[in-house]
């Protein structure tokens, strides 16, 4: 075996560590800890932390090179782990900050090592194992992979402790499995099913947030089918603007009508309604250390989120990404945050309206629409998890196709200057 092909294993397995492929979490209702333990816990965090380390330090030098190419960027990374000098719990914000750097290195090494259609497929062999997975607990092991009770009772978690985490990693499956299938026919055979079955347990779980971003992600493909189909860089233009008003006003959708749609379905526990006085109060605790906040997983880790908890029982954090990120960084890092959304947003549009070559193209902005929508009710913008992970290696992927290409721009325009 070569050293390429170990790395390309050990790279599936820590993506499966990061999807939770091992760690199996009965519902929440069950049980707070994962099928084994915390021993197993421990022996899984372990092996990640060794095939992190395995495939940073091997690659070192490229993986720093590869995160000088947004200065942006790492000056966030940056900022959460100085931000201990400021914590409320230096703890926490020591040991979270660790692992978010180490994710940030391995999306850096991914962006290096795997264009943004490779790691689409290594990410289809982890979430098709989820998938399965999922669909084999829940049908022999049903107290194990199902809610019961009366808030979510028949709801599918599969190996998660919550529908909604299900419902959140079978979005992004589903985008996966849906624009390699559109790109590649000779495995039709896998990939439509792998669409399917993520589709069905999205429908199994209940998750209303998790139909409508894929509700959105199918009209993403319409619209960028017309894009490719004309060569007007007005319509394009006008398009492109047509796709924002869906992801904008999706977002506001689901806001204004949350509450409406968990009451038809039943529903009475953790609400947007419920959240909302939640933010309130939170607004006020970020106006209390508006600029730097309170440390990287420094708030809800530190006695000024007491009175929090004890009147809001069920909140562990924000259930809100934006919120979050001003709780914890402040203004400043809230700022810095943005611009490397902006930098997303403008790289994954240049992608469609210039290159637009494959159905390929369109996944970043699609995964744009997911990571903005799934953190108005979930806390998972600056986190080491498989979401961050994503964002960071296609925005530096991104990077380095277009200085690629501009690069062969410039060979090529040389050539024809000296050959005159």
């Amino acid at each position: 075996m070569s050293i390429n092909q170990l790395e390309r294993i050990v790279t599936i397995l820590v993506l499966a560590i990061y999807v939770g492929v091992f760690k199996i979490k009965p519902p929440r209702e069950v049980s707070v800890e994962i099928l084994g333990g915390s021993f197993v816990g421990i022996i899984i965090n372990s092996l990640h932390y060794l095939l992190l380390f395995f495939l940073i330090f091997r690659n070192w030098k490229k993986c720093i090179y590869i995160s000088t190419k947004n200065i942006i960027l790492l000056l966030m990374i940056g900022f959460t782990l100085f931000s201990i000098f400021w914590s409320e719990a230096p703890q926490a914000t020591w040991f979270t900050s660790r692992w978010l750097l180490m994710t940030f290195l391995f999306g850096a090494y991914l962006s290096w090592k795997h264009s943004i259609q490779e790691q689409m497929w290594l990410l289809a062999w982890v979430m098709g194992i989820v998938a399965v997975e999922s669909t084999i607990l829940c049908l022999f092991l049903p107290s194990y992979g199902i809610h019961y009770g009366d808030t979510w009772s028949g709801q599918w978690c599969g190996i998660y402790e919550h529908k909604n985490s299900l419902g959140a990693m079978m979005t992004l499956s589903a985008g996966i499995f849906l624009n390699l299938a559109l790109d590649n026919y000779k495995y039709w055979w896998i990939l439509w099913p792998g669409f399917i079955l993520s589709t069905i347990l999205i429908i199994l779980a209940d998750s209303t947030t998790s139909l409508v971003i894929l509700v959105a992600f199918i009209s993403l493909i319409f619209i960028y089918k017309l894009i490719k189909q004309n060569k007007s860089h007005v319509l394009k233009v006008i398009l492109i603007n047509i796709a924002l008003m869906l992801i904008i006003g999706t977002s506001i959708w689901l806001l204004d009508n949350a509450y409406s749609l968990v009451a038809t379905q039943g529903k009475n526990l953790l609400t947007f309604s419920g959240r909302t006085p939640m933010w309130s109060e939170l607004m006020t605790k970020i106006a209390d250390r508006p600029f730097l906040g309170y440390g990287y997983s420094g708030f809800w880790n530190s006695a000024e989120a007491l009175n929090i908890k004890a009147e809001f029982k069920w909140a562990g954090d924000a259930h809100n990404g934006f919120i979050t990120i001003l709780l914890e960084l402040g203004l400043f890092g809230a700022t810095i945050f943005t611009i490397t959304l902006l930098q997303f947003l403008f790289k994954a549009l240049k992608r469609v309206l210039v290159r637009s070559q494959t159905w390929v193209d369109l996944w970043p902005m699609q995964f744009l629409v997911y990571f903005i929508i799934i953190n108005l009710s979930e806390s998972a913008l600056i986190n080491p998890n498989i979401d961050f992970l994503i964002y960071v290696s296609i925005l530096l992927s991104m990077i380095i196709e277009s200085q690629k290409i501009r690069r062969n721009r410039d060979f090529k325009l040389a050539l024809a200057t000296t050959s005159k």
